[in-house]
Parts: structure tokens; C-alpha cells; sequence
């Protein structure tokens, strides 16, 4: 089977979806690598990307809970980063039979318990992790995503998340 998809617009995985009576794009919103990408070799020379990265450092987020306290963010972001990729997308992943749901949820689940983490923060974590999946892979939920599947998944090199510039810059 051949997939071809072809639109009137450059963009990645899109799932188009209503959002406050607007249709929306989800998935488009970012140029993932830049290193054998020929979206990212098409929109460079027109200075049509610039990256995400320097605005999601932990000097440039905050993390604050219902009460308004904040956590700290260097914990945060350490928590985030060792769940997306020792967890989310460890060397289990393409041995599961399943929803990226089924395998990750009981697996963040041991990792957070091992760190003490508050509970609080433990239940915010829960659901921003997935959450972070699904923006990047242009799914409502990690229940539809197989994990056999997405660990067959290969990024380009480069910068994962060059966004499109708009009238913001």
C-alpha cells in the first residue's frame, strides 16, 4: 500500500480538528529536523522557521499549581525530560503490543513513585506528559497511537522543534 497525501500547504502529520467552533491543524506546528527534512529544505531559504527551544528552557517556564505555588523548574523540566525519553520512548517500547497509553501510563507511573514525587505534581505531570506526545504526534490521545508504531519512528537530525514564523516573528 502507497500513501500519497498532497494539500496546499507544507506541513507534517495533520489532524484537523474543532477547537471553539475553528477548525484547527494539529500536527503542522512544528518542522522536526533538519537534516534530510524536505519541508525543513524547502521553508529554510525563506527564513519561514526559526526555534522553539531558547522560549521552553527552564529559565523561561513556569510551573505553578491550583494554589499558585510554582515548582521548581529545573525538577519539572528533568522529570519531563527523563519520561519522554527513558519511558515514553525506551528500548521496551518496540516489544508492546498496545497503545503507547497502555505501555506508558503504569511506566510513569513506577517513575514518579521512585522519585518522590509530590502528588500534586505527580497528577500535573500525568497529564502534561501524554500531552506533550500527542501535540508532536498529532493525536487526541495516546490510546490510538500503537507503540510498536511509533517506535518505528525516525527523527531527522537537527532541531525537533523549529515552529513556523508568523507576524510575531
Amino acid at each position: 500500500i502507497i500513501v500519497l497525501e498532497a494539500a496546499d500547504r507544507i506541513g507534517g502529520r495533520v489532524n484537523t480538528v474543532e477547537f471553539g467552533g475553528v477548525p484547527i491543524d494539529k500536527g503542522a506546528e512544528f518542522c522536526t529536523g533538519e537534516i534530510d527534512n524536505r519541508v525543513y529544505e524547502l521553508a529554510h531559504p525563506h527564513s519561514f522557521l526559526t526555534s522553539y527551544q531558547p522560549l521552553i528552557t527552564a529559565n523561561k517556564s513556569i510551573f505553578v499549581n491550583s494554589s499558585g505555588g510554582t515548582y521548581d523548574n529545573y525538577l519539572v523540566q528533568n522529570l519531563i525530560a527523563e519520561a519522554m525519553v527513558n519511558v515514553l520512548f525506551g528500548e521496551q517500547l518496540k516489544h508492546y503490543n498496545g497503545s503507547m497509553a497502555d505501555f506508558f501510563t503504569p511506566r510513569l507511573d513506577e517513575l514518579l513513585l521512585s522519585k518522590n514525587v509530590d502528588p500534586q505534581l505527580s497528577d500535573a505531570l500525568k497529564y502534561k506528559i501524554p500531552q506533550l506526545e500527542c501535540v508532536a504526534s498529532a493525536a487526541d490521545s495516546l490510546d490510538i497511537l500503537g507503540a510498536w508504531g511509533s517506535s518505528t519512528y525516525t527523527e531527522c537530525e537537527g532541531d525537533q522543534i523549529l515552529k513556523w514564523k508568523n507576524d510575531t516573528g
